[in-house]
């Protein structure tokens, strides 16, 4: 799920009148460019300090979110999108409950992290009798004989060495989990204004400074 931010353009009235309609066509994408470098910037950061708490391989699930993050120009603004599946989620918070499935999976191993339980194929349900209910608490590898073989012997044989494997939690399953909202994952509202007003600014000032040379060094004539 995707969320969007949007940014009214206060910039242009003031100036209308004094340049022509295309030159100040030019200042919505500047505000955008500006509001977008500061979110994927923040997401970046994001990125850097929030490792898997497992271990383990990481999703980089920040860095793409600053991947997907894009602006479009509007008749009054510009809006800003991220299209990062599960940002919206993490942002706003709430309940997250399981869809044509019975339970979550929370992975409780490192290897498990960023993976789905149906990419394990030794999985099986641990259950539990809870409040006089059997109940499912987790997915555990199955019981499995390890085979380890020895040297080669000068009769051709082998020795070979068994052990017991199995039991390893992979996965608790539960029937919803409720996030808490996290409004730190985006910059703060007076930042995107900030970002928003520099972008315009910069355009602004160059845009004049050309203008000001003469004729041929407009931005757009």
């Amino acid at each position: 799920m995707s969320f969007t931010i949007d940014i009214t353009d206060r910039a242009t009235p003031a100036v209308e009148g004094a340049l022509s309609e295309l030159q100040l066509a030019g200042v919505k994408p500047a505000i955008g460019r500006a509001v977008v470098r500061l979110v994927q910037q923040h997401f970046l950061r994001l990125n850097a300090s929030r490792a898997n708490p497992l271990g383990g391989p990481r999703s980089n699930f920040y860095a793409q979110a600053a991947r997907s993050t894009r602006y479009d120009v509007l008749t009054d603004g510009v809006i800003v999108s991220v299209s990062q599946v599960g940002i919206r989620q993490r942002l706003e918070g709430g309940e997250i409950v399981p869809r044509n499935v019975k339970y979550l999976t929370i992975p409780a191993i490192a290897e498990a992290y960023g993976k789905r339980a149906r990419e394990f194929p030794n999985l099986v349900i641990m259950w539990r009798r809870i409040a006089g209910e059997r109940r499912a608490i987790a997915l555990v590898e199955a019981p499995a004989t390890k085979l380890e073989f020895g040297k080669k012997r000068k009769d051709g044989t082998r020795g070979v060495k068994t052990d017991s494997v199995g039991g390893k939690i992979f996965f608790w399953l539960v029937k919803s989990v409720t996030q808490k909202p996290d409004p730190t994952l985006l910059p703060s509202d007076q930042e995107m204004i900030d970002a928003a007003t520099s972008g315009a600014n910069e355009y602004f000032r160059a845009l004049l400074q050309r203008i000001a040379q003469g004729p041929k060094s407009e931005l757009v004539k």
